[in-house]
């Protein structure tokens, strides 16, 4: 006697399917959420570039220097943002 492969199949096909659709599912969330996310962050760049012109070309600098150099032009726009001010700094 044969293995009855439609048995297997009517077996399988329903947990795959369940299996599929659930991934199908968290793919398509983990998208839209890459996407809110990558779009917040360019625009963080962005603004970073227009208020600090030393961000627009590569920073020819050690790694630990390039480091502290984002750390401390983050932290400058951050404290720009608490006192308000719209001019360029740098």
């Amino acid at each position: 006697m044969g293995f009855c492969w439609e048995m297997l199949d009517t077996l399988v096909y329903p947990i795959f399917s369940l299996l599929y659709e659930s991934f199908h599912h968290l793919q398509k969330k983990y998208n839209k959420s890459h996407i809110k996310n990558r779009c917040t962050i360019e625009k963080t760049f962005g603004i970073l570039k227009k208020r600090f012109h030393c961000l627009k070309t590569p920073l020819h600098l050690k790694l630990n220097s390039s480091l502290a150099t984002i750390v401390a032009v983050v932290c400058l726009h951050n404290l720009a943002i608490l006192r308000k001010t719209s001019g360029k700094l740098m």
